[in-house]
């Protein structure tokens, strides 16, 4: 019988995430061989970093341990996989970095940009649009096609990130269907809501909004009507992005993880709504090359203190003069830059095994903010018995406890001559002091 085939066990997934319902009528039925030449007919029902789920003809669904089928039939479960993963149809699931994949290019899918008009309130200036997974509260009424224009940039970024190897899920934050944005007319509107006057766009994390004036939209008015300026450049619009799709982790993340990822993908070549990641060695010399122009010089200072360093003490110094300020971003996505592409194998597997760590933090923590005995206060705090917690959870030192993955126990003189010997390698002129 084809039942005694295979000998099969239930095994739990070693995922971040449980599977969603991956069922898909267009996927065929196929030949399984395994290891030893046995085959059976089936359809993927979930693929998997470790399993497959199929069923039978007969109807009936087993996981198959991918170790038990033959190399063909394993990189058939990984790729499909991926394209899931890169598509949006899966999120959460983790795969071993050394099977994960660096995206060469990404686009945005023309359904998700997609704009519903939910409301249009001339009185109370209140236009609401959404898309598949972006609500925009504007205070101006925007055309549809411009808004699909506005649209595209988030839907594009998150797709990146979805498919980028960080294990994001990059979904709506509890207790919201979208992410929100907030679009403002004038940037006098847009620092009267609570953003911060020389800025171009800002994510609030404590309510959950992405804030931008038009201008930072690239947005114009001719006569009675808004338009896209197609000169215009998104670069500080994705930065923020980049925040708000990541808000899950950001607790959890020290400052330079934070500003250097938002960096990296901000530096990607872009184009209506397809981003280039496989140009990023290309976008990083152009990056430097227009610091360098200004002036700016290329250098760590303080590896230690940089990697384990406070928002008190960052801020601290982003407040002391716009150059110090660009100092921290540089130095930020060229260490992130480092991690990603430099470090050990050069596949980023140190990188990986540092957002799987922090993930594990943000999971548990969910976990225990879900608990019943835990109080939910109505200024947004909580209250929970004593010991309840882990302390790890709640010190001050959370962004910082895996730290250690990325640093693998070289001594800081070490690693920073690695990195400038790797940039060198590449290069690049950068000083690095312990």
């Amino acid at each position: 019988m084809l039942m005694k085939i295979f000998v099969l066990l239930r095994m739990l997934l070693c995922l971040a995430g449980a599977f969603a319902s991956v069922v898909n009528a267009s996927e065929p039925m196929r030949t399984w061989t395994d290891v030893q030449g046995r085959m059976i007919t089936a359809t993927m029902l979930e693929p998997g970093p470790e399993h497959v789920k199929v069923r039978m003809s007969n109807g009936a669904e087993h996981e198959i341990p991918l170790e038990r089928l033959i190399e063909a039939d394993r990189q058939y479960v990984r790729r499909r996989l991926l394209a899931m993963i890169e598509s949006g149809q899966l999120t959460g699931v983790r795969i071993p970095p050394s099977q994960r994949v660096w995206p060469q290019s990404t686009g945005v899918s023309p359904t998700s940009v997609e704009v519903t008009v939910v409301e249009e309130n001339a009185a109370r200036r209140r236009y609401v649009y959404h898309t598949a997974d972006f609500e925009f509260i504007s205070d101006e009424r925007l055309a549809r096609s411009v808004m699909t224009e506005v649209s595209r940039a988030f839907e594009a970024t998150r797709t990146l990130l979805l498919a980028l190897p960080w294990g994001l899920r990059a979904t709506a934050p509890d207790g919201h269907e979208r992410f929100k944005s907030q679009l403002f007319e004038t940037r006098e509107a847009y620092v009267r809501a609570g953003a911060p006057e020389n800025s171009g766009g800002v994510y609030m994390s404590g309510p959950k909004i992405f804030m931008v004036p038009f201008q930072s939209l690239g947005l114009r008015r001719r006569a009675q009507t808004w338009y896209m300026d197609r000169n215009y450049t998104n670069d500080t619009l994705i930065h923020e992005i980049v925040h708000q799709l990541m808000d899950e982790v950001l607790p959890a993340l020290p400052l330079w993880v934070i500003e250097g990822t938002a960096e990296y993908v901000r530096i990607l070549p872009y184009n209506a709504g397809t981003f280039r990641p496989q140009d990023h060695q290309r976008a990083l010399r152009a990056e430097i090359a227009e610091r360098q122009r200004r002036g700016h010089r290329l250098r760590i200072d303080g590896l230690e203190a940089f990697m384990n360093m406070t928002h008190l003490q960052w801020h601290a110094i982003a407040n002391r003069s716009s150059r110090d300020q660009s100092y921290l971003y540089i130095a930020s996505l060229l260490l992130t830059y480092y991690f990603n592409h430099l470090d050990g194998d050069g596949h980023g597997t140190r990188f990986m095994q540092f957002m799987d760590a922090v993930h594990d933090d943000v999971d548990r923590r969910a976990d225990i903010m879900a608990d019943p005995r835990v109080e939910h206060l109505p200024n947004g705090g909580w209250r929970m018995p004593q010991g309840m917690m882990p302390p790890e959870l709640t010190h001050e030192r959370l962004p910082f406890n895996h730290i250690g993955v990325l640093v693998d126990e070289r001594p800081y003189a070490q690693l920073a001559e690695e990195i400038e010997t790797a940039f060198r390698g590449i290069g690049i002129r950068l000083t690095v002091t312990p």
